[in-house]
């Protein structure tokens, strides 16, 4: 019998292999993802709550104290509201959520720049020593 998305994922999030960073890049990617689906009108806000934008979620991240991705979460639970009750700016909301998803992915990229920056200096210099 084959697992629903939904608890796959929250699986990933209380698992001890997945480092912190890679809990960022997961959850800003899968956020980016439904805010494009969202923006296109793919998927419902109902449906983004079920799979990512929801209370499971945050209780998982909060016990890897991820205030960041909560950040996400949370301004992806309050879709719903903006839908019910100002869906003129519901765009603009998704596009919060969006953003908060784009600076946990460019948050990755610079602390990965960042640690293999040294690691490729180290092995130019192993190189250089081993012509030398």
């Amino acid at each position: 019998m084959s697992r629903s998305l939904h608890p796959a994922f929250i699986d990933l999030l209380s698992s001890s292999s997945l480092s912190d960073r890679e809990i960022r890049c997961l959850v800003g990617w899968y956020a980016l993802s439904l805010a494009d689906l969202l923006k296109r009108r793919c998927i419902t806000v109902r449906y983004a709550e079920q799979v990512l934008f929801n209370l499971e979620v945050v209780q998982q991240l909060e016990k890897r104290r991820l205030t960041d991705c909560v950040e996400v979460i949370d301004w992806g639970m309050q879709l719903e509201d903006w839908e019910a009750h100002t869906p003129e700016q519901l765009s603009e909301a998704i596009d919060t959520v969006a953003q908060f998803a784009q600076q946990l992915l460019t948050q990755r990229m610079k602390s990965s720049s960042i640690l293999t920056k040294p690691a490729r200096q180290r092995t130019q210099r192993q190189t250089s020593n081993h012509l030398s």
